[in-house]
């Protein structure tokens, strides 16, 4: 068998499930669930699609809780959900579907599993906003298009 030998620093840059560099991304959250954890605290758990600069995605794994609330406050922010948060209700529902921004890390391996990403926070972003549109009222002068047919 003939191959090109690689160092395992080459190796590891090349292995598509390593992981990603830390560092900000953008994010859409594909699945939320409201859950209990297993100290028996709610919490939200969410599947995140992580895009990096190239457009290549994949899937990390978040859970949100009252006990780190930094978190819980920063991905409600990121998500367009800050009023909610102001009231204490947040569900499941109110994560679905948004975007944003999120700080990842790298987790080291550990009890046999390889090094993993995780998400360290997520980012309040001013340049985008992920707040739905506001439809705009039809006015007289949007009606007054001459069509020529």
């Amino acid at each position: 068998m003939r191959f090109q030998p690689k160092s395992e620093a080459e190796i590891q840059e090349e292995n598509p499930f390593s992981p990603w560099p830390p560092g900000v991304y953008d994010f859409e959250v594909t699945e939320s669930e409201e859950r209990t954890s297993k100290s028996g605290n709610d919490m939200i758990a969410l599947t995140l699609k992580v895009y990096n600069k190239d457009g290549d995605s994949r899937t990390v794994f978040d859970y949100l809780l009252p006990s780190i609330l930094y978190k819980l406050k920063h991905a409600a922010e990121a998500c367009g959900n800050a009023d909610k948060y102001e009231r204490g209700e947040l569900t499941s529902v109110d994560f679905y579907s948004k975007t944003g921004r999120l700080k990842l890390r790298i987790d080291p391996a550990q009890n046999g599993y390889a090094a993993k990403n995780a998400v360290q926070d997520y980012v309040v972003d001013s340049r985008s906003d992920t707040r739905p549109a506001v439809p705009q009222r039809a006015t007289k002068d949007d009606l007054a298009d001459e069509i020529p047919f």
